[in-house]
């Protein structure tokens, strides 16, 4: 589940015909504001278990498989500036009914006008694209969350005497 919304409200049936679902920035936006959705300790806490998804030691439940980013250098005619796009591709295997398989892949545009990213969901099973989703500010919101992921972890479990938080590409990222 990705903040109360289930994977079957964003991807529906993949045997059946239907339409991509498109969720703006403003959309997005709307629904991380609803204070249902946006409770830092449930982003933290599914942030969390994306992360340990992808740990070759990771206890049972989701595994994910996230690839080698690819990046991309746009370097335009002389006179304009360019920049790289950062290809992020992960599947998660959800391992029940309840939790289907996912697929997506994240581009994230580094520019000095900003960093646009978005997210397009692919159904595993047919390749078929489902959703494309602004993910600018949803990039935001994770990114603190994997912080606050990183931060309740070690203070728990005590593992550091000291800890570095560097900040990132400035206030858009959130908590």
């Amino acid at each position: 589940r990705l903040f109360s919304i289930t994977t079957s409200d964003l991807l529906p049936a993949c045997n059946r015909r239907t339409m991509v679902l498109l969720l703006s920035e403003t959309a997005v936006r709307r629904l991380l504001s609803s204070p249902r959705l946006l409770m830092p300790s449930s982003i933290i806490s599914t942030n969390r278990c994306a992360l340990l998804s992808i740990s070759p030691s990771s206890p049972s439940g989701p595994r994910a498989d996230v690839p080698p980013r690819s990046i991309v250098r746009y370097v335009p005619p002389a006179g304009t500036e360019g920049g790289d796009t950062l290809f992020k591709p992960a599947v998660l295997y959800g391992g029940n009914s309840s939790d289907p398989d996912l697929m997506g892949i994240k581009v994230v545009s580094v520019r000095t006008c900003g960093v646009p990213a978005s997210t397009s969901l692919i159904c595993p099973s047919t390749g078929a694209l489902r959703a494309v989703v602004s993910s600018t500010y949803l990039t935001a919101v994770r990114t603190a969350a994997g912080s606050g992921a990183a931060i309740t972890e070690c203070l728990w479990r005590r593992r550091a005497q000291t800890m570095l938080i560097p900040g990132g590409l400035g206030s858009d990222h959130l908590m």
